[in-house]
């Protein structure tokens, strides 16, 4: 991987997927995943020349995604179920990510590893995760499309489209979310007849697997055993027995409703492969995410001894590096520039073609991020696709990252660009939700359907037109936000 000094990025035309803030560590991971063709897809020609992440926004070469678009619909419409199986597949890939992961964390004494078998470490990780990325782009450039075959074909059913509708794009498969929710309710339930002592060991089995939902972004910000615990003992003083036999109850009932579905449209072998599709799309989309997420509570060991061998005071800035300058630090015996991780604290740009790669960081990615940025901004109305159905009125809160988490009262209208799986805390509190970005595949719409919360997707500029306090009426039906 070869780094080039020049890229005009004004020429190309990007196609804007949405805005994340991500660490350059996490960045350069995936987007080299994207890029490389390191995945044999049954023959099938995988590549994007030209994709990355410039100033928080995450983009990809317009006629990349055009031609990866019209290449898999040719492949589709060949073989209905080529997407479904290479999600399948992907499953197989994601575990031994994880298992790779894992197994560092269990190492003793990583302190005591040479500068060569810590940065094989490095090579190790970056090699098995941007395998797992060469399929995270799949499902999105065929979305639309999926999606709006499933409605037309639904809608010559008789009646109840809506609900057949939302049972599709509600994932049978139940996700990182609704697992921790779970587990929760099933500790507090525990906590209640035997105290801490019943619960203890548990509790750290249950902050291993999950605490890594506040760390969206791959930063390093975890939720602690501590936190859990306050939250447990809120759980507790409710009725989490009846919680947890109603959400099973949901599950259950969603399951039979979905098969059933499947059995009515069996006679229609494409939609029912599409909607088997599109079910483990919206399932997958969030599943990717939150496996990537997942491995950095099992790396803390290694970026603490890295840090060290680098010189950096804080661990956490080894994620403003790339793994393979890492490797090539360590390697090297070499310190790392903290002029270089304080320019990229304030802004990066990174653009992979899988060989080759671009970045810079500080004003010039600002500068860059500026340039691409097209928003369409409406002063009095607002309009969206609707993830889940509803008419609430309330009172704005602009959330943009987990600083604003705090402004979020019951029953507030939460306004984002986008969320993510640390927002769910949030989320329960709120009773509409508004985002800027995102298709039926994203975070909001899988969260939305799953806590039924009406919510509007791919507003584009909500969080400028609005501001805290605005009273609005959000119409999730008919795809509306107007201000009252």
């Amino acid at each position: 991987m070869r780094q080039i000094e020049q890229l005009d990025i004004r020429r190309i035309r990007w196609h804007y997927i949405h805005t994340r803030k991500r660490s350059p560590w996490y960045v350069f991971s995936i987007f080299l995943g994207f890029s490389a063709q390191t995945v044999n897809m049954d023959g099938f020609r995988y590549w994007i020349r030209r994709s990355g992440e410039i100033d928080d926004r995450v983009v990809v070469d317009e006629r990349d995604w055009e031609m990866m678009r019209r290449r898999l619909l040719r492949k589709l419409k060949l073989e209905p179920g080529f997407l479904l199986k290479q999600m399948r597949n992907s499953y197989r890939v994601h575990d031994e990510l994880r298992r790779y992961c894992q197994s560092i964390f269990r190492r003793k004494k990583l302190s005591t590893l040479t500068n060569i078998e810590l940065a094989e470490l490095v090579d190790g990780f970056l090699w098995r995760i941007q395998e797992a990325a060469a399929y995270g782009l799949l499902p999105l450039f065929v979305e639309t499309e999926l999606s709006n075959y499933i409605a037309g074909e639904l809608k010559r059913f008789s009646g109840d489209f809506e609900e057949k509708y939302s049972l599709v794009m509600t994932p049978v498969k139940t996700g990182r979310v609704m697992q921790e929710k779970m587990s929760l309710l099933r500790l507090a339930k525990r906590y209640r007849q035997g105290g801490l002592v019943a619960i203890k060991k548990d509790l750290q089995k249950h902050v291993e697997k999950f605490s890594w939902m506040k760390n969206a972004g791959y930063f390093t910000r975890f939720v602690s055993e501590g936190e859990y615990l306050r939250r447990l003992r809120q759980v507790a003083k409710q009725n989490p027995d009846q919680a947890i036999v109603s959400l099973l109850a949901e599950r259950r009932l969603h399951a039979r409703q979905y098969r059933l579905l499947l059995k009515k449209v069996r006679h229609n072998a494409r939609l029912k492969i599409t909607i088997e599709t599109m079910n483990e799309a919206i399932f997958f989309r969030s599943f990717r995410s939150e496996e990537y997420f997942r491995t950095s509570i099992y790396l803390t060991g290694l970026l603490k001894a890295v840090a060290q061998r680098i010189n950096l005071d804080h661990y956490e800035d080894v994620l403003y590096l790339f793994p393979s300058e890492v490797s090539k630090l360590l390697r090297k015996n070499a310190a790392a520039d903290p002029r270089l991780i304080r320019r990229r604290k304030q802004s990066y740009a990174l653009i992979s073609d899988g060989e080759n790669y671009f970045t810079c960081a500080g004003d010039k990615a600002v500068e860059l991020g500026a340039i691409i940025r097209q928003r369409e901004i409406s002063s009095k109305k607002l309009s969206g696709q609707s993830a889940f159905p509803g008419i609430v009125q309330g009172l704005v809160v602009i959330v943009l990252s987990h600083h604003d988490f705090r402004k979020v009262k019951s029953g507030s209208i939460l306004i984002a660009r986008s969320t993510q799986p640390d927002y769910v805390s949030v989320l329960k509190k709120a009773s509409a939700v508004v985002t800027e970005e995102g298709g039926v595949l994203s975070h909001a719409s899988v969260i939305a359907r799953e806590m039924r919360i009406p919510t509007l997707i791919g507003t584009k500029a909500a969080t400028q037109v609005l501001k805290d306090g605005d009273r609005v009426e959000v119409d999730a039906t008919h795809g509306t936000v107007k201000k009252l």
